[in-house]
């Protein structure tokens, strides 16, 4: 499984900064699951929390938040895959 590379937090707009900054802490979870705990069923449950979370919070439901609700629900995909 391989691990998913952070979005760069260099943006201009104030938006786009900080939605990618929220969107990191998903994915830096994401890596450290993948690096240490695919097989342990709680800390699988408790990154698809986080996962749906964030799902739900502005930054990727808003108007040019497209790819940062893609990202979530392709990393969401992935974890359900293991279970």
């Amino acid at each position: 499984m391989e691990r998913i590379e952070e979005w760069s937090e260099n943006a201009g707009i104030s938006w786009w900064k900080e939605s990618r900054i929220q969107l990191n802490k998903v994915i830096r979870k994401y890596n450290k699951w993948v690096d240490k705990h695919t097989n342990d069923k709680i800390k699988t449950a408790k990154l698809l929390v986080k996962i749906e979370k964030h799902l739900e919070m502005d930054y990727c439901n808003q108007d040019g938040g497209s790819g940062y609700k893609e990202e979530l629900l392709n990393i969401q995909s992935i974890v359900k895959g293991r279970m």
